[in-house]
């Protein structure tokens, strides 16, 4: 596995930003702590990866993998398509993950939730979590790796689509890395 690309981008105000909608995945009523008050949604778009390891051994064919990638931000996440037979993937995919919540700490600390308010105030931050996986018909799927991305790395440009090629660690048995971009 040699890297994987991604693009993120942050909208952050007081109420998610308009015109990009949110992906499917579990998300409903999931909350990441935003930066000293800061809510809104980040953006991410997964455009592919590069030399991924195969997983998938024909006899008299090359070695492949039916790759795709799952993102996920706390208890939030969206996944990729699956390409078939490719070790190089190009998704160009994009989702949508809510960063906070759009609630003020007030009504936060009379539903009981004052400790999301104080990770709030403490900056806790969290990362985006992006795992490979090759898809299985049969079988369960199979890990090819994993990376993260730190949520202060893009915090820090909000409104601009920052790029990131981010080196993925191998999973299970499988030698190399290989990128997500």
């Amino acid at each position: 596995l040699d890297a994987c690309l991604a693009a993120c981008k942050t909208a952050l105000s007081s109420c998610v930003s308009p015109g990009f909608p949110a992906m499917s995945g579990r998300h409903e009523n999931a909350q990441v702590p935003a930066m000293r008050g800061q809510r809104g949604n980040i953006q991410v778009i997964v455009h592919a990866a590069r030399q991924l390891a195969p997983s998938d051994f024909k006899f008299l064919k090359k070695p492949t993998s039916d790759p795709y990638c799952i993102v996920s931000l706390g208890a939030q996440n969206f996944r990729t398509p699956t390409i078939s037979e490719n070790l190089n993937p190009i998704w160009e995919h994009a989702g949508s993950l809510l960063i906070g919540t759009f609630l003020p700490s007030t009504i936060l600390r009379l539903c009981g939730e004052s400790e999301a308010h104080q990770l709030e105030e403490a900056g806790d931050q969290g990362a985006l979590e992006f795992q490979v996986f090759d898809e299985d018909l049969v079988s369960a799927d199979d890990p090819l790796g994993t990376c993260s991305l730190h949520l202060h790395e893009v915090l820090e440009q909000p409104e601009e689509w920052l790029p990131f090629e981010l080196k993925l660690i191998p999973a299970g048995n499988f030698v190399g890395g290989g990128s997500l971009m």
